[in-house]
């Protein structure tokens, strides 16, 4: 048997240790159950030609077997949303062909006050995707974040207990497309070099202690659609040249320092969908909102508008 698949079930107890003894098995997936107990310690010992272990969503507890690193051949591993815990194996690095890497919503640690999992994973030059939300690492992002893959599209740390700044090496990662670090305890700025990530799409940093300025080069990021940095210590002004996101669906800026008046092109965004600008110190008038032909939530309040309601709000769908 190469392919063993039993998602979405309601199957319960441990995994029989038999499974782990097929050693033509190249797909195991599992997910979506009840299974329960701990992964063992030779997981991998009798798995050289494993190329895909699927365990997400299961009761699975105990920590990640030393053993992983067989599975030389592994290019899907996901054990998200178990009770798994303790420190990650640094040698989950040498799985070279690991192309996604899903682990979020459990107990895993750091180990250190840098989160140095993300340096044993520079060596999977083909990973491009890494979600690590929800565990409790408490850790700073280290410089060498940017040493991996440069085909990393999507990558989650979201509610990780993450401090500290976002490396500058970041910057590096320019094939990125989805970016998940909010709620955490980051400060200082949107890094100036996160103006290489000309593919982004998504970037969520909000609940973090960012400061600092919205950048300009935001606006050159033709592809992004939504933009996430709500509850945050963010000053200045929106960027006049906001209009030129075009394929923006979402925009969410509530809860922050912004100053200065709501730029005339951002009304020209026709496809927006929401767009959140409560609880800053926004000022002047609320000049023209009739090309929001399919927006169904603009929060305004609480800012230091003036003037009159504009009429054209009656050609908009809001």
């Amino acid at each position: 048997m190469t392919y063993f698949n039993a998602e979405e079930n309601s199957l319960s107890g441990e995994i029989s240790d038999g499974i782990f003894n097929i050693s033509v098995l190249e797909v195991l997936c599992i997910p979506v159950n009840k299974i329960t107990g701990q992964l063992p310690a030779n997981l991998c010992f009798q798995l050289p030609n494993l190329e895909v272990l699927l365990l997400a969503e299961n009761e699975l507890f105990g920590e990640l077997p030393q053993s992983i690193s067989n599975c030389s051949c592994l290019r899907k591993f996901e054990v998200a949303n178990n009770y798994l815990g303790g420190i990650i194996p640094s040698n989950i690095g040498e799985m070279g062909l690991l192309e996604m890497l899903s682990m979020h919503g459990n107990n895993f640690r750091s180990g250190s006050s840098t989160l140095n999992l993300l340096t044993s994973l520079a060596n999977c030059r083909n990973l491009s995707k890494l979600l690590l939300s929800r565990n409790p690492f408490n850790a700073t992002l280290p410089n060498s974040v940017g040493n991996l893959s440069t085909l990393l599209e999507v990558f989650t740390c979201s509610d990780c207990g993450l401090h500290g700044p976002i490396p500058l090496e970041s910057g590096n990662l320019t094939g990125m497309q989805q970016v998940y670090l909010a709620q955490n305890k980051l400060e200082g700025s949107i890094p100036p070099t996160f103006e290489k990530l000309q593919n982004l799409q998504l970037l969520s940093l909000y609940d973090n202690k960012i400061s600092g300025f919205i950048p300009e080069f935001v606006c050159n990021f033709q592809s992004m659609v939504y933009i996430y940095l709500d509850e945050n210590q963010i000053g200045g002004s929106i960027p006049t040249c906001v209009g030129n996101l075009t394929a923006l669906r979402q925009l969410l800026l509530y809860g922050n320092k912004l100053e200065s008046t709501i730029p005339s092109s951002l009304w020209q965004l026709r496809d927006i969908l929401e767009l959140d600008l409560s609880n800053n110190l926004l000022n002047g008038s609320i000049t023209y909102i009739g090309n929001f032909k399919v927006a169904y939530l603009v929060d305004l309040s609480t800012n230091h508008f003036s003037g009159v309601i504009p009429r054209s709000i009656g050609d908009s769908k809001v």
